[in-house]
């Protein structure tokens, strides 16, 4: 650990050597003739609470007839005392904005699970925004070696190009100040005469994704003027308990499978501008954590890319560190190794992963803050940390904004002005790639066609088509050294730009055995996630294989075999997900299930085949089961007569998927998997488990992980003294609450009374699932016996 600790001591001493070189001349920050607006300056020093906690970027506001600041069209500056800013009049303001300034256009980027429009501001030169679509096509060119093979072409394009540099915040609703800042932000990238900032406009196209998760942003909005907006104790802030319709926290962590429809609207967009940086703003930890990480960095990012988070990280860290702004550091939070959050699209593609961490009271007041009180001591002075933040501190929504304004302009600056080295930087990437997947094992990957289960190899193949991986698919039957697979395989090669991350994503990930604790997920192999087979291939023959390229998301069509039946249409047990929807999708017939294996036309069928008799219409049954076949890709055997086999009716269990107000979104992905499978069930809480009578409603219920160290936490619930009662409904005047589940009060829990109504369910014939934590409430509370749990980690 000392010869690591050393090692990035110099590093540092180079990072400040080489940052030196960069640019420290004609560095001005001159307001010069442009008018100021004096209101909204005096509004601003009036809200920032202690004057080094302002810089020389933050401490007016320009004003241009003509074109309206936030405060012109909210009625409050950004980062007022007491407020936070609802999306649709975020959304207002720029296109305001958009209307008044050549410079700004606002482009939509997909909708929401409830509906909200998300955007891209895209802030440049007039000249630039009238042909922003040619800047486009010069990134998408520098993205793909094979079509700037050179370097003498890419610098061609490079002379030419712009970097674009993406800035996203607000993907944790809780994390409010990034939203706010967006404005402001956008209105000085828009018109400030400052040097700093028409270099930025001049050279670099700033995009800007003021909330990443709009619904969530609207709930905690919604919740803060309700509950929160006379709060002064950063100890007595009740959090609301949903963001969106299924993630919380999580959805920074869904950047391989991109399932949320708020990650694949980002990927979309990602993939039709190439930006260089997509910078992600969140706030945690005191005062600014600029991302560098510690390391170990995943192996598959160039290391160009972590020389340039460092690069720029220890930029932003000695320029505001210089405007005696306290609390700026960088190294020692996260580890820059899973490539599952959403900023790591950028390093997946050869750009460059960002993030910072601000100090934020999550709501829009002013409060005194110890910095003592956290699990992270960050007060102390390091040489990743020059001007550590004070033990105490009063903060304010104001100070937030200043320090991520300031930041975000630095950083685009040294962007802006070193385009010509971050953009060679960024075709160098996609060329190593590419290069090293012609001439370094492995030179693919194949995924046999004869799968357990033909879906989930689907869902498979189109996590990697979202990433933009090329798959192909093998016309005739492959030998190579590793074996040979049937015709209909599928094959990644590995020539091609984003091999990295192909390799990254298939093959077994090895988190170092002596590196520190890993600050989040160590392994992703897609293959070991779905129970698909897929195989490394060392032989360059695989090069010679006629393949078809994959230009659409691989569906899966199931087939009947041996046409209409007279006896009995039977789907075989395999354990496969389609299963379940198929028999809800068929809820109007009558279905058997196997009780045991048997033997049936020379095929083992398992115990659980589902058997549907055919009886009535046959012609209508025939189509019902073909239908099912095709959307769930199931493999059908029809026959003239019913096999002879014990069996029982395979009915439709009433399921219910139970969650805590503490921790409400726990049980978002279970939810998120049955509705994507099709799988209805009941969403309910406390009020529904006290209520008892449960059997009457529900055969299933489950209690997806919930927090809490003890089974008291989850039967207890949230802490009435604390602040209750605390109502989730929706109301003319909070809108935005109450969905996707409510209460009148969420404080409490189903207490000693509900425990009893779980016992008499399951004495009752129910089926309880607990998944992880909850399995405490049946331990600690006698729902089963003999049972003890031991804490491994």
């Amino acid at each position: 650990m000392r010869s690591i600790s050393s090692l990035f001591k110099v590093l540092s001493l180079c990072m400040f050597m080489v940052l030196a070189f960069f640019l420290f001349s004609n560095y001005s920050y001159s307001v010069g003739d442009q008018s100021v607006d004096e209101e909204y300056t005096r509004l601003i020093k009036e809200a920032t609470t202690m004057p080094e906690f302002l810089s020389p970027l933050t401490s007016y506001l320009p004003e241009v007839v003509g074109v309206p600041t936030p405060k012109d069209v909210l009625g409050y500056i950004v980062g007022a005392p007491g407020k936070l800013t609802y999306y649709e009049d975020i959304l207002k303001y720029m296109n305001a904005l958009a209307d008044a300034s050549p410079n700004v256009r606002v482009f939509p980027i997909g909708k929401t699970s409830e509906g909200r429009e998300m955007v891209i501001v895209a802030v440049s030169n007039a000249e630039t925004m009238s042909t922003i679509e040619k800047y486009k096509d010069f990134l998408a060119k520098l993205a793909d070696p094979r079509v700037v093979k050179t370097e003498q072409e890419a610098d061609a394009v490079i002379a030419q190009a712009k970097p674009i540099y993406w800035l996203t915040g607000n993907l944790h609703s809780g994390e409010s100040g990034a939203a706010e800042v967006s404005m402001e932000l956008a209105y000085r990238l828009a018109v400030d005469e400052n040097p700093l900032i028409k270099a930025i406009r001049d050279n670099m196209i700033v995009l800007i994704t003021p909330s990443l998760e709009p619904d969530g942003h609207d709930k905690h909005t919604d919740w803060f003027y309700k509950y929160n907006k006379d709060v002064t104790d950063y100890r007595k802030i009740t959090r609301v308990p949903f963001w969106g319709k299924y993630t919380f926290h999580d959805n920074n962590r869904d950047m391989i499978s991109i399932s949320q429809p708020e990650m694949e609207n980002g990927a979309n967009a990602f993939f039709e501008w190439h930006p260089l940086v997509v910078q992600d703003n969140h706030e945690s930890i005191a005062f600014l954590y600029v991302s560098s990480g510690t390391g170990p960095y995943n192996r598959h990012y160039h290391p160009s890319v972590t020389a340039e988070w460092n690069l720029i990280a220890w930029w932003e860290v000695t320029r505001l560190t210089s405007y005696g702004m306290p609390g700026v550091w960088t190294h020692a939070f996260w580890t820059g190794w899973a490539p599952n959050y959403w900023s790591a699209i950028a390093g997946n593609h050869h750009g460059i992963i960002r993030f910072y961490e601000t100090f934020g009271n999550s709501i829009g007041n002013t409060m005194e803050r110890d910095l003592g009180e956290g699990r992270r001591s960050v007060t102390s002075r390091e040489w990743y940390r020059p001007l550590p933040p004070y033990k105490k501190v009063l903060w304010s929504m104001r100070n937030n904004v200043n320090y991520q304004q300031t930041a975000d302009l630095e950083a685009f600056y040294f962007v802006a002005t070193n385009k010509e080295h971050f953009l060679k930087n960024f075709w160098k990437r996609g060329l190593s790639s590419y290069e090293k997947g012609k001439n370094e094992p492995p030179y693919a990957y194949i995924i046999p066609s004869e799968q357990k289960d033909p879906v989930d190899t689907a869902f498979l193949i189109n996590i990697l088509l979202k990433q933009r991986i090329e798959v192909h698919q093998a016309k005739n039957r492959i030998k190579v050294k590793e074996g040979e697979f049937p015709a209909g395989s599928y094959v990644v090669k590995m020539d091609q730009p984003y091999r990295n991350l192909a390799v990254n994503l298939l093959e077994s990930q090895k988190y170092p055995q002596d590196a520190p604790r890993a600050y989040d997920d160590t392994g992703w192999t897609l293959g070991y996630h779905m129970d698909v087979k897929t195989v490394e291939i060392k032989d360059k023959a695989v090069f010679d294989v006629p393949v078809t390229v994959i230009e659409e998301p691989v569906r899966v069509r199931g087939r009947i075999d041996g046409g209409n039946a007279s006896g009995a249409y039977i789907i075989n047990n395999t354990a496969i997900n389609n299963l379940l929807p198929a028999r809800i999708k068929l809820k109007e017939y009558e279905i058997r299930a196997a009780e045991t294996l048997f033997e049936f036309k020379k095929k083992i069928f398992n115990a659980g085949t589902m058997i549907i008799p055919v009886s009535g219409a046959p012609a209508e049954i025939h189509h019902d089961v073909q239908s099912i076949a095709d959307e769930f890709g199931l493999e059908v055997m029809s026959s003239k007569k019913m096999p002879e086999v014990k069996t029982h009716e395979l009915d439709i269990p009433r399921i219910a998927i139970f969650h805590t107000w503490s921790s409400a979104q726990d049980d978002g992905w279970v939810r998120f998997a049955f509705d994507d499978l099709g799988v209805p069930f009941s969403m309910i809480h406390k009020d529904h488990i006290k209520k008892g009578s449960l059997k009457d409603k529900y055969d299933v219920i489950v209690f997806s992980n919930c927090r809490g160290r003890k089974g008291a936490d989850i039967v207890n619930g949230l802490d009435p003294e604390h602040r209750g009662p605390l109502a989730f409904v929706s109301s003319e005047e909070f809108k935005h609450l109450g969905t996707p589940d409510s209460s009148e009060d969420i404080t409490g829990g189903f207490g000693i009374e509900g425990v009893n109504h779980l016992q008499d369910f399951v004495k009752k014939g129910g089926l309880l699932i607990m998944l992880q934590n909850p399995v405490r409430v049946a331990v600690d509370f006698g729902l089963v016996r003999g049972v003890d749990i031991f804490q491994t980690s």
